[in-house]
């Protein structure tokens, strides 16, 4: 049924009215044997990575940060090796992961290996990791434009 679809990240807050949603077609997709990450953040809300900078202050929410390092370690891993990170998983079920705040503290409580995406498994690539990201919106943004297709060189118009 889904059959020659690619991998899929879902990423979703705890407090989004589509989490069901998000889940069921999550476990949907994995029947049908497609790869799938599923990852839920405590507490937020519907686009909250578009609040990754902060949210009316200068700090910054690490939920939406992580959520934009996790979705780039993906792209590259699908790049790379074909597979979501940490390997295929377990065929026909979602590999989820609950994000939550460590108590006391402006921070994830899944360990991550001092990864800055939180995956426990380090990546199978070496040549083109980034030692460090500054800014994770420049990282995504900056692969997304060039993987842009260009614009055809005939200017017609029909």
């Amino acid at each position: 049924m889904h059959s020659g679809m690619p991998p899929l990240l879902l990423s979703v807050g705890a407090s989004e009215v589509l989490l069901g949603d998000v889940i069921m077609s999550a476990q949907v997709a994995a029947a049908g044997g497609v790869e799938v990450v599923v990852d839920v953040y405590d507490g937020m809300w519907h686009d909250f990575q578009m609040y990754s900078e902060g949210c009316g202050d200068s700090e910054e929410l690490w939920e939406g940060v992580l959520s934009i390092h996790r979705t780039a370690r993906f792209i590259r891993d699908i790049v790379h090796t074909g597979h979501p990170p940490c390997g295929k998983g377990v065929l026909g079920v979602p590999r989820t992961t609950w994000h939550m705040t460590r108590p006391g503290t402006n921070s994830d409580w899944v360990p991550g290996n001092g990864n800055p995406d939180r995956f426990i498994c380090p990546p199978t690539y070496k040549d083109t990791m980034v030692p460090e990201f500054q800014n994770a919106s420049s990282v995504v943004a900056k692969s997304a434009t060039s993987a842009r297709p260009r614009a055809p060189t005939d200017r017609r118009t029909f």
